[in-house]
C-alpha cells in the first residue's frame, strides 16, 4: 500500500511539473513581460555568459491565448544559444513601436550555415516559425559560421 501511495503521490507531482512546463507560471501570475524579463535574469544568473535585456511591456499587446507562443519563441531561441552557440555574450531585446512588435534575439558564438541542420534539429526553428505564423508575425534568422546568430521577430500590431 505504501509504495501504491508513493507512486500514486509521484504521479501527481509529475502531472503538476509538466503542466508548469506547458504554462510557465510566472506567465500566468504575473503576465509576458515579466515572464520574459524572469527568464533573461535567470541566464544572466546561470550562465557563464554575459547575457544583457531590454523588455518592453507587452502584457497588453498580444493576446493572453496565444502569449505562451511568443514566450516558447524566446526560450526556444534562448536555449539554443545556451546549447549550440559557445557565444560569449548574447542579448534580448523586445520594443514596441506603433505599428509592431520587434524582437531581436542575437550572440556572438559560432554561427552556423542554415542548410548544414539536420531536420530533427531543424524542428525547433520549424516550432518558431509555426508559433510566429499564430500571431500573424514574421521570423528571420540570420548566421554565418564564426559570426553568431540573429534573431528577428516582427508581429504587427494591426
Amino acid at each position: 500500500l505504501d509504495e501504491i501511495m508513493y507512486s500514486a503521490t509521484r504521479s501527481i507531482e509529475d502531472v503538476r511539473n509538466l503542466s508548469h512546463a506547458l504554462r510557465p507560471i510566472h506567465l500566468e501570475k504575473f503576465g509576458l513581460t515579466d515572464a520574459i524579463s524572469d527568464l533573461c535574469n535567470q541566464l544572466q544568473q546561470s550562465s557563464s555568459m554575459e547575457w544583457s535585456y531590454h523588455i518592453d511591456d507587452i502584457n497588453e499587446l498580444i493576446p493572453k491565448d496565444k502569449q505562451i507562443n511568443f514566450y516558447r519563441v524566446v526560450q526556444e531561441a534562448v536555449n539554443n544559444i545556451l546549447k549550440h552557440s559557445l557565444a560569449s555574450e548574447a542579448s534580448v531585446i523586445v520594443r514596441v513601436s506603433d505599428e509592431s512588435i520587434q524582437t531581436v534575439i542575437w550572440d556572438n558564438g559560432s554561427g552556423f550555415i542554415r542548410s548544414s541542420i539536420k531536420n530533427s534539429e531543424g524542428l525547433g526553428f520549424l516550432g518558431m516559425k509555426e508559433r510566429m505564423e499564430t500571431l500573424n508575425g514574421k521570423m528571420t534568422i540570420d548566421s554565418l559560421p564564426g559570426e553568431g546568430t540573429t534573431i528577428k521577430i516582427n508581429i504587427p500590431l494591426k
